[in-house]
């Protein structure tokens, strides 16, 4: 990784790690003065974090499409292309397995 952009992702880290959102432009400016393009990669990179939000305040999209989704229309007897599903071997949390 370049020295600057190792330097960004230091910088980046720390302002999310250590401070209140709030101090982070702050931060940025007085750890980049003499750089501003160090300190537009950090503040893209903030903005982006920014951006992200939190995994945990929405649920998972294949969890909540799965709750009222159809039941699979795959089953034994099924023609696939070329194959034809013969029986149902195995069943888990990407999907389900079938001998064709």
């Amino acid at each position: 990784m370049p020295a600057d952009l190792q330097k960004a992702r230091e910088l980046f880290l720390h302002a999310v790690g250590k401070l209140p959102a709030e101090q982070w432009e702050g931060y940025v400016a007085e750890a980049c003065v003499g750089d501003a393009e160090l300190e537009q990669q950090v503040k893209q990179l903030l903005q982006v974090h920014r951006e992200a939000g939190s995994f945990l305040e929405s649920p998972a999209l294949a969890q909540a499409a799965t709750i009222d989704a159809p039941a699979p229309s795959e089953r034994p007897g099924t023609m696939i292309g070329p194959y034809k599903l013969l029986q149902q071997i195995g069943e888990g949390g990407m999907g389900t397995v079938y001998m064709a």
